[in-house]
């Protein structure tokens, strides 16, 4: 594999976390900014949501090594670091080489910037292009990563927010959980298993059959509670499959770390849109 390539890959890596908000949101036009009612004649039950609300302890600080793998039309894996501030930052650094750092992601509330290394390149972008649209915030990206469920705009899902969701039984302990308030263009929801779990997020698109979704496996204690350890994301990049997979290991809450943005003298700044074209190509 030339060195262009593992870049072009490790790029791929670090976006696609928030590539499927922007394709998803691609699908439908999602300029569209509104919000529309849910509707879902099932009653909902407060019991439930209390009690997966519950699980969700206070937090500050969240760090974890582990495996990336990326799959689909391209297979790469890669040894990698997470840092999430709450309410803050995003912080992904990949070690495909020895353990040495090639490439560094940082999502804030308002900008992405992802650093090639290797090439001493970067590119610096709004948070805006990436989710074009979509009121995706660095709280509900961090809950993502955190399987936590939560409702756009209001944050992270607490028990008193069990009037504003719908809860449908799918089978003998488990169910589906739908905020009543959807956004305009696409419907989307959490699968919760019979231990109160989230083991998936899904997002479906307006007018189109595939739905997007991100997976849950492997669900280990931890200081704050039970979690899944494991998450995949399926998305597409340029009309290619992807999926994305993290596998997190030595899950550390609150402790303290620097996640300053630093840019090293020399490097050259790049277009978002010639990253995501060079993507596409691969």
């Amino acid at each position: 594999m030339t060195t262009r390539k593992l870049i072009l890959i490790i790029s791929a890596a670090l976006l696609l976390p928030l590539a499927s908000c922007h394709t998803a949101s691609k699908a439908v036009g999602g300029g569209n900014t509104g919000t529309t009612s849910y509707d879902n004649t099932t009653k909902a039950e407060p019991s439930n949501i209390s009690a997966l609300a519950s699980t969700y302890k206070s937090w500050k600080t969240f760090s974890s090594g582990g495996r990336m793998e990326i799959g689909g039309d391209v297979d790469f894996g890669t040894s990698m670091q997470i840092h999430i501030v709450k309410g803050k930052s995003i912080f992904i650094s990949l070690r495909p080489v020895f353990g040495i750092e090639m490439g560094r992601l940082y999502i804030t509330n308002d900008s992405v910037i992802a650093i090639d290394k290797y090439h001493k390149r970067y590119m610096a972008e709004s948070l805006s292009f990436i989710t074009n649209g979509v009121p995706i915030t660095i709280d509900a990206l961090q809950d993502i990563f955190l399987n936590r469920a939560f409702i756009l705009g209001e944050g992270t899902l607490t028990p008193s927010m069990k009037n504003k969701v719908d809860v449908k039984a799918s089978s003998i302990g488990s169910y589906s959980l739908s905020p009543k308030k959807q956004y305009n263009g696409f419907t989307y929801g959490f699968n919760v298993n019979s231990t109160n779990h989230i083991t998936s997020l899904n997002v479906s698109p307006t007018g189109e059959k595939s739905t997007y979704t991100v997976n849950y496996d492997n669900f280990n204690s931890t200081s704050l509670g039970t979690m899944a350890t494991m998450l995949s994301i399926a998305t597409k990049i340029g009309g290619k499959d992807f999926t994305l997979s993290f596998d997190y290991s030595k899950i550390t809450w609150n402790s303290n770390f620097n996640d300053e943005i630093k840019i090293a003298p020399g490097y050259t700044r790049i277009s978002g849109k010639s990253l995501m074209s060079s993507i596409s190509d691969l």
